[in-house]
């Protein structure tokens, strides 16, 4: 606020400005548009209450969440877009997604896998777990939770020829992976939102393991021949020791050691 409003002086005298801090009753329910008002009004140094300033700050990250919905859309609909399926881009060994990623990384300033990666996510996302992208748009959950369960579900691979149980019908792969993606989704959408990352990430994979329980050993028995120990001198006479391998086979020591 200017310092010479009409509330600054009174009878020639300076007094101090009143700070006009608008309602924040009721931020977790208002709209995007009337979100951005009254964000761009206040100033977290106006604010006493430190409930109010909590408020804020959860404000902030529904309006990001929010945009980020959009984003997701936008990035689907440029792998739709013509250009990006251009005879000329699958001659240079561009797919959709990875034309739409470089054109999204040149313009945003990421990097060309980047950019491919959260045209994946987003195009999983629309076609997949509307829910989740609804819940997006709400701010019920950020962009880093919504492409969690987005690659976790990646692993769901059902096998073809499935029947349904009541009419007998046969039932495709696709159609069989995204009842299963849909129970996943079901599962743990509802406290997604009031997870850590670590938790939601946890929450993603239990799910998968419980609707595909062969899927989830599969994944464990590839992962197995990743496993390695990597020696890392760094600075000061010291190193770092890398183990990646099966939980059960790590030392419990060595699971501790990082919070000693």
């Amino acid at each position: 606020f200017e310092p010479n409003d009409s509330d600054a002086a009174v009878g020639g005298e300076a007094a101090s400005p009143v700070a006009r801090v608008p309602a924040l009753d009721g931020l977790d329910r208002m709209p995007p548009a009337e979100l951005v008002a009254v964000l761009t009004a206040v100033h977290p140094d106006d604010v006493a209450d430190a409930y109010d300033l909590v408020e804020l700050a959860a404000a902030c990250r529904r309006l990001k969440a929010w945009a980020d919905g959009i984003e997701v859309e936008t990035a689907a609909a440029l792998a739709m877009h013509p250009v990006c399926h251009a005879p000329e881009a699958a001659r240079n060994g561009f797919s959709p997604i990875r034309a739409a990623g470089q054109l999204l990384a040149a313009r945003l300033g990421l990097a060309p896998s980047t950019g491919a990666d959260r045209v994946a996510v987003a195009c999983q996302l629309v076609d997949e777990l509307p829910d989740t992208v609804v819940a997006l748009f709400r701010g019920e959950i950020d962009y880093p939770k919504a492409a969690v369960l987005a690659v976790g579900v990646r692993a769901l691979d059902p096998p073809d020829g499935c029947q349904d149980r009541v009419t007998g019908e046969q039932i495709t792969a696709d159609g069989l992976r995204r009842g299963l993606v849909a129970q996943v989704e079901a599962a743990v959408l509802p406290k997604a939102g009031a997870r850590s990352q670590r938790q939601h990430r946890d929450a993603v994979a239990r799910a998968v393991a419980a609707v595909a329980p062969k899927t989830a050993e599969e994944r464990h028995q590839r992962a197995c021949e990743d496993r390695y120990v990597q020696f890392r001198p760094d600075l000061d006479g010291m190193a770092w020791l890398h183990v990646y391998g099966p939980a059960e086979d790590v030392p419990v020591e060595a699971r501790g050691a990082g919070s000693a």
